[in-house]
């Protein structure tokens, strides 16, 4: 191909005047040169949004992998606090549950002393407990906590009203068997609720 140094018209080769303004004096144009910047023109056009599309993919991958990475950690720090919940729930039943003193001597006894016929199902509600943490069935951990509070309070319940019937309860404290009790059902039934709604919301988002 050639162009026209008059008028600039673009030719074929084979062409000897011009059919513009009839000129004979032309000058060739580099075809290949002109289609190969095409092309090059036409691979960058089409390489930036890909590359931009990659980088934005890769970026994106990085965030997933940063929140999986906080989530599993969120959910290691729930699960520890939730065995030891139902770890505290276990210990205390053969802790000092309450302490009684009365004319200079000390007296202490064990939940599993008080109640030698309940304390089997207290210890199997904590393992349970101890079970749903360690799996991450975090509805069972606040699941368990809830139902050893409940039989906690109707043990000692009945159990600290008879001795204020007796007129004794001012001679008796409870023991440090007991706040282990208490620590453990709200770390199971807190922290367990707190982890099963995080772990919804996840879903639901999902």
């Amino acid at each position: 191909m050639k162009k026209c140094i008059e008028c600039g018209r673009k030719l074929s080769d084979d062409v000897k005047t011009c059919l513009s303004c009839g000129s004979t004096s032309f000058m060739q144009i580099d075809s290949d040169m002109k289609d190969q910047k095409d092309d090059l023109k036409n691979k960058f056009e089409y390489a930036t949004p890909n590359a931009e599309k990659a980088n934005s993919e890769q970026v994106s991958d990085q965030g997933n992998i940063l929140t999986n990475t906080d989530r599993i950690a969120e959910n290691g720090r729930y699960r520890i606090l939730e065995i030891i919940g139902g770890i505290l729930c276990i210990v205390g039943i053969f802790l000092p549950f309450i302490r009684a003193s009365f004319l200079g001597s000390v007296v202490e006894r064990t939940f599993s002393d008080l109640a030698p016929n309940d304390y089997v199902i207290f210890l199997v509600v904590a393992i349970v407990g101890v079970a749903g943490a360690f799996f991450e069935k975090h509805k069972l951990a606040a699941f368990a906590g809830i139902a050893y509070a409940g039989l906690l309070y109707i043990d000692t319940e009945s159990y600290f009203k008879d001795l204020n019937e007796k007129e004794l309860g001012q001679f008796v404290t409870k023991g440090i068997g007991f706040y282990c009790m208490v620590a453990g059902i709200i770390l199971l039934i807190v922290v367990g609720g707190i982890a099963d709604n995080e772990w919804r919301k996840r879903k639901k988002n999902n």
